[in-house]
């Protein structure tokens, strides 16, 4: 029963923050969020005709994701619909952690206690209940879902699952030069 009480506070409280005040900037993407919210209306076009850096590359994906979805649906890409689009992504990336938080607590056999103080800190806090809603278009909730996931995987000695998380997780990993060295660096501990 408590753990539907937190629950359902935080997605209550996480709910009204998406209809509260946005950033004031192009037209509430932000400044970062204008980019990400551009690949998310032309990645198909401008993946081949200009690519994207180093940097920004391995963060496009919840970006890519609603642009293929709205591409296989029909729907059109605009600023408003690509909003609702990243409200939509940020409950399911919220419900994703909360799943995760649960049972990296059921692992580890944290008391009832425990579970509410770090379940507080966790989620009660400014970034989810208002930054997601006041800057949509940003990675960082999508990070912090890719952190739980590699400390559940650790957790579970999921070896290779850990280790997919932890590329898709490594700025530096996007480079061609440092992903060079990297497989080189395998090729030569295994063989």
């Amino acid at each position: 029963m408590k753990k539907f009480c937190m629950v359902a506070l935080l997605l209550v409280l996480f709910g009204a923050s998406l209809y509260g005040e946005k950033i004031p900037i192009n037209d509430g993407a932000g400044f970062d969020g204008e980019f990400y919210r551009s690949v998310a209306q032309n990645f198909s076009a401008d993946f081949w005709d200009s690519g994207y850096d180093a940097f920004r590359i391995q963060r496009l994906f919840p970006f890519l994701g609603v642009h293929y979805v709205f591409q296989i649906l029909g729907v059109s890409a605009t600023d408003e619909n690509l909003m609702s689009a990243m409200f939509g992504l940020h409950l399911f990336n919220l419900l994703l952690q909360i799943a995760l938080f649960f049972a990296i607590s059921k692992i580890l056999r944290w008391q009832p206690a425990t579970e509410m103080v770090l379940f507080a800190v966790l989620f009660l806090n400014f970034f989810t209940l208002k930054n997601c809603g006041y800057e949509p278009f940003q990675t960082d909730a999508f990070a912090i879902t890719l952190s739980l996931l590699g400390v559940y995987f650790y957790l579970k000695n999921k070896v290779l699952c850990n280790g997919i998380v932890a590329i898709l997780a490594n700025d530096n990993l996007a480079s061609r030069d440092v992903a060079n060295s990297f497989a080189h660096g395998i090729g030569q501990a295994v063989f």
